[in-house]
């Protein structure tokens, strides 16, 4: 095999779909639909991807006025979060049902994002009946069109048929929901500020000037009625507001303070007055802080489930077969070469020492699982359909996944950190998947959540791992009980029929490797967990089992038939050491202690031997 050179790059076709390919600025567009497989237009096509949540935070310090950016919540609010082609729609096909949603929600965003006053809000009030997406059916009725007709509700109409009382109405709703209120709003909010004018201001029905103090105290309470501040006002125009306060108070409070000030109010307490409304509010909340701030409610401790992290592997043994003669680094076209993958990817942090380490561990992980199974290496692939990448599509973080598969572009991601032995585990999704897909599930699901029509058409041989594997009680008790105590979705993460295959496939594959004599971690390193593993007879039966499935497939062409390995002259012993300190993590995830993040990349590489010119010439072993 030629010698690398230069930087390693993704190989093979292009994945797509990865982070660094998703529409996290622009949003998705109808001319992305081309690109995307059916599970991905059914996964990805949302209101999520096509319009991103705005960050209303940064909206109002830029200066937008509450109100737009409430309204522009209001109308993101009452788009469908999501769409399916109906066969109701029989004139247009799929694609063109979806890429008509795509279009409708990209036109409301790109014409709502850009208002910046409530005048602009008010002006497109009849939008939706001038661009005939809705029709008047009666006096305040309207009709949807037959094209809209699964895209405009009644909420979203509503929202953008606006009249002039629907800004004071967002007025109130923002106040009372404290949209995008800061702490001190929020505790000034419990304060009533007036401002003091002869002119409107009264006490009961007495107007100031003419006001009987002898009156006012045979009174019990005495109202005070007076302009409300403008921070405070949710309708358009002067409007009065009435206080009760005994009246002494009101006494004093006439006595005391001028035209033209402002008096603090807690309920119908007097707390102060000041010259100008912003000192008016900081009076109120500086008695908010000394009287009332420490019996605020304390918040509720979260109900969710702590992450179980099981114990990550302390080093990597590796003792098997020699594929990559005088330890020489493979590439891409290696991989594409020998097990036919449809592509490959690195994430764009990946150093070249990553990369190459990366793809010689995965190579002869590989190669060990296809002499394990005893198939050739193509057969690794499921004819072409699978690809590998690594730390290209994860999301990072303490609590992020050591490894994921993602069925929509049928590719297997090992992350840099934590990947290492959980290849073996993502391969038995990936089977799972190719499972479904090969026997005509066209929505491309896993085999384990296939529908009973999808059912039918997959050998029985698969379903009766699942039926052995549910009759086994101390795994699948196991399982629950993670569920019970640790972050799970809510169907059940850990007890789901794809987890526990997958656990279980691992153990198998683990299991077939030590039969040939190799021991590989970096495959199948977490196949021993105490917690998350069968074992004994129960493990045995899972086995068989997977033994049974294993002949089925060969014999339908699902893998490779038999066929004869190279003889073993020689093994390579690997034995790498992740961290000298690691941590027991097999426990709760605790947030205060730091958890060690080790990496078997992060290691000086292993060395790579100069050749002679004779040995230059020799070939690769073929397989």
């Amino acid at each position: 095999m030629p010698k690398t050179a230069g930087k390693l790059e993704d190989f093979g076709q292009k994945i797509g779909g990865a982070r660094k390919d998703l529409w996290a600025i622009r949003g998705l567009l109808s001319s992305d639909l081309p690109d995307m497989t059916d599970y991905e237009k059914k996964e990805y096509i949302n209101k999520n991807n096509i319009w991103k949540k705005p960050d209303y935070e940064a909206m109002l310090a830029e200066g937008r006025p509450r109100e737009v950016i409430y309204f522009i919540k209001l109308v993101r609010d009452a788009l469908p979060p999501k769409f399916a082609p109906s066969h109701y729609m029989n004139d247009k096909t799929d694609d063109e049902q979806y890429g008509f949603y795509i279009d409708f929600v990209q036109e409301i965003k790109n014409k709502v994002m850009n208002i910046q006053t409530v005048d602009e809000i008010k002006a497109l009030h009849d939008y939706l009946e001038k661009t005939g997406k809705i029709e008047h059916s009666g006096f305040m009725r309207y009709k949807v069109a037959d094209d809209y007709y699964y895209l405009i509700t009644n909420k979203l109409v509503n929202v953008m048929s606006l009249y002039a009382s629907n800004i004071s109405r967002y007025l109130r709703e923002i106040r009372k929901k404290q949209f995008l209120y800061s702490d001190y709003e929020k505790a000034t909010l419990k304060y009533t500020v007036l401002r003091l004018d002869n002119e409107i201001t009264r006490i009961n029905h007495q107007e100031l000037p003419n006001l009987d103090l002898t009156k006012l105290k045979n009174e019990k309470y005495t109202t005070i009625f007076s302009v409300q501040c403008e921070s405070d006002r949710v309708t358009d125009g002067k409007s009065r507001i009435g206080i009760y306060v005994k009246p002494e108070i009101a006494e004093e409070i006439l006595k005391d303070a001028k035209a033209g000030e402002y008096l603090c109010f807690i309920s119908n307490r007097y707390i102060g007055k000041a010259e100008q409304e912003k000192a008016a509010y900081d009076k109120c909340y500086e008695h908010y802080k000394a009287h009332l701030s420490e019996k605020a409610p304390e918040k509720k401790q979260s109900n969710r489930k702590p992450n179980y992290i099981p114990p990550q592997l302390q080093h990597v043994d590796r003792n098997g077969p020699v594929w990559r003669p005088h330890n020489r680094s493979v590439d891409g076209n290696k991989m594409l070469e020998d097990f036919k993958f449809r592509g490959g990817e690195f994430g764009n942090w990946l150093n070249e020492s990553d990369r190459k380490q990366s793809l010689n561990f995965c190579y002869d992980a590989l190669m060990d699982l296809s002499y394990a199974l005893g198939m050739q290496p193509s057969g690794i692939s499921f004819n072409g359909a699978l690809a590998i990448a690594f730390g290209a599509r994860g999301r990072g973080g303490a609590k992020s996944a050591v490894a994921h598969y993602e069925p929509a572009r049928q590719v297997i991601n090992l992350t840099k950190m934590k990947g290492a032995g959980s290849l073996g585990h993502e391969w038995i999704h990936a089977m799972d998947h190719a499972v479904a897909s090969i026997c005509g599930n066209s929505m491309m699901d896993l085999a384990t959540k296939s529908t009973y029509s999808v059912k039918k058409e997959i050998p029985k041989e698969f379903f009766d791992i699942m039926t052995t594997i549910r009759s086994c009680t101390n795994y699948i008790k196991a399982a629950e009980d993670l569920d019970k105590s640790y972050g799970s979705d809510s169907q059940g993460y850990w007890a789901s029929d794809c987890e526990l295959l997958a656990r279980a496939g691992a153990c198998w594959l683990h299991d077939r490797l030590s039969a040939v004599g190799i021991k590989n971690d970096y495959l199948v390193g977490h196949a021993e967990g105490k917690r998350i593993a069968p074992h004994g007879e129960e493990r045995v039966r899972i086995d068989l089992a997977f033994n049974k499935w294993l002949e089925k497939a060969k014999e339908i062409g699902f893998f490779n038939q038999e066929y004869m390995l190279p003889g073993r002259n020689e093994d390579m012993n690997i034995s790498v050491d992740l961290t000298p300190e690691v941590e027991d993590n097999n426990r709760i995830y605790d947030p205060t202690v730091e958890y060690v993040q080790v990496s078997l990349f992060d290691l000086p590489e292993l060395s790579e031997p100069k050749l002679t010119e004779k040995e230059k010439e020799v070939d690769d072993v073929e397989i």
